[in-house]
């Protein structure tokens, strides 16, 4: 996970996060949800308590350059699999998204998740 930021001498990369897999999550291939606070949500399509994908959050830590991860949930392909698109975040703070596969019919399923 990385941010582009405006330098002295045109772009710079700044990285936020580092996948570890495993239930850290990899294969974070979708773009992210951003809250008010600064959060960012997004899920990685590998990884996982049961290696079917991931959503996480990215919390900024005051006076720090980095952001700590935490996994709001692990598909277990019988709630879906593979979550290959985007959030969206509404003014709730609920998340909305799609897996690609898993569900009853293996064909992936359209989730919430409400904190």
């Amino acid at each position: 996970m990385y941010e582009v930021v405006a330098s002295k001498n045109g772009w710079k990369e700044k990285v936020l996060h580092n996948f570890r897999g495993g239930k850290d999550g990899q294969d974070p291939w979708t773009g992210v949800a951003l809250d008010n606070s600064g959060n960012i949500y997004g899920t990685s399509a590998q990884g996982g308590q049961w290696n079917a994908g991931t959503v996480y959050e990215l919390q900024p830590q005051a006076g720090r350059a980095w952001y700590k991860e935490m996994v709001l949930w692990s598909f277990d392909s019988s709630d879906g699999n593979l979550p290959e698109g985007g959030l969206v975040l509404d003014s709730a703070g609920d998340l909305y998204g799609t897996t690609s596969g898993g569900g009853a019919y293996s064909w992936g399923v359209v989730f919430k998740l409400v904190p």
